[in-house]
């Protein structure tokens, strides 16, 4: 029985990793994540998900399999252990600024959304504040808090998925995803490639690693549940193209938003999009608490602090603060994330995996 094995209290199983891994990632198909797509892929962006996957899936098993022969470490400590604690550190503290960025920018954006779509009289900092207060108040009680909340949440938010899917069916028009090549097979590839950092979340979940019961739960929650990922999103995407149709599809900035106004059971049930607002809210509180607590382990583990958990208000503050200057300077960042920062994370991570494998080959291995 392997090292990890002996860990349980405090731990979370499959059924808890796979529910965090979910709620996270498939909320993307319900934020800016798919206008970015859209631009890029016209009525084929449907297919980015698939090409990125298809990249990033090599990359991904060779840092499970980094994992396994380096027991009991997480992300960090694995690069440490690899490359030296000098040089670890360093990429540790670009992967820091990295998620911090990335935490900073998908934050302000659900605020957006929510600002200008349902609260637009509410001044954006009590917006942001309740969003990052309840993320934190959820955060602070631990991973296994957390995925308590994600696996009790679970079967409601999906069961409303299913319902909206079921409800806006008779409007959907299949043939709308052709010419299946969009702008073209080039542009598909191109694109996925560089946005593969879309899913970044799962190289950064390798954090987690030593806070599973076993190597049995990291490998079954992931792998199950980052393929119900890909499924849902690419689901989701096919069905904007054949609500909104192209070229129309291109010009909306939230599409699940304006997908939620088509709801309607019967002639009396109208106006439903409040209540997908609430469980959409539910799944923001989620994906945002993993990731103040993702921040604050990845910023304890490069500086040696034990007790980390006290940091996640310290991160829950700085991401307010950083999330709440000037429209225009958050605006020009974004912008700058989308055009820069997420091919240069789609290239980084995939680079830094490989000479993870190949250090550690040429050095012998954890057996060294």
């Amino acid at each position: 029985m392997d090292k990890l094995n002996d860990q349980s209290n405090g731990n979370i199983g499959a059924r808890e990793f796979g529910a965090i891994i979910i709620l996270t990632l498939s909320t993307k198909a319900t934020d800016f994540t798919t206008s970015i797509l859209f631009e890029d892929g016209y009525n084929a962006a449907w297919m980015i998900p698939i090409v990125s996957v298809l990249f990033l899936i090599g990359p991904l098993l060779i840092l499970y399999k980094l994992l396994k022969e380096y027991q009991s470490k997480n992300l960090i400590e694995l690069i440490n252990e690899i490359l030296g604690r000098k040089i670890g550190s360093l990429i540790g503290i670009l992967l820091l600024f990295l998620g911090l960025a990335a935490t900073v920018f998908d934050s302000r954006s659900y605020v957006e959304i929510v600002g200008r779509l349902y609260y637009p009289q509410t001044p954006t900092i009590v917006l942001y504040s309740m969003l990052l207060g309840v993320s934190f108040y959820i955060a602070k009680h631990g991973l296994e808090t957390i995925g308590r909340v994600a696996v009790l949440s679970f079967p409601y938010i999906k069961a409303m998925i299913v319902l909206l899917v079921v409800l806006v069916l008779k409007d959907v028009k299949w043939g709308r995803i052709f010419p299946i090549s969009g702008a073209g097979w080039t542009d598909i590839v191109q694109t996925g490639f560089f946005k593969q950092s879309i899913f970044a979340d799962m190289f950064y979940f390798s954090l987690f690693y030593p806070f599973l019961k076993n190597d049995k739960s990291f490998k079954k929650g992931g792998l199950i549940s980052f393929g119900i990922v890909i499924v849902e999103f690419v689901f989701f995407l096919i069905l904007y193209v054949g609500i909104f149709e192209y070229p129309t599809v291109q010009q909306i900035t939230f599409h699940f938003h304006e997908l939620i106004r088509y709801v309607e059971v019967g002639p009396y049930f109208t106006n439903l999009e409040i209540i997908y607002f609430i469980f959409w809210m539910v799944g923001a509180f989620i994906r945002f608490a993993i990731y103040l607590y993702m921040i604050s382990l990845l910023f304890g583990t490069i500086f040696k602090i034990k007790e980390f958990e006290p940091l996640i208000l310290s991160v829950s503050a700085l991401v307010l603060l950083l999330g709440m200057l000037p429209n225009n300077l958050v605006t020009n960042s974004y912008l700058l994330w989308n055009s820069y920062l997420l091919p240069t994370i789609s290239v980084t991570i995939p680079v830094l995996i490989f000479l993870l494998w190949g250090v550690s080959k040429i050095r012998g291995g954890a057996k060294r």
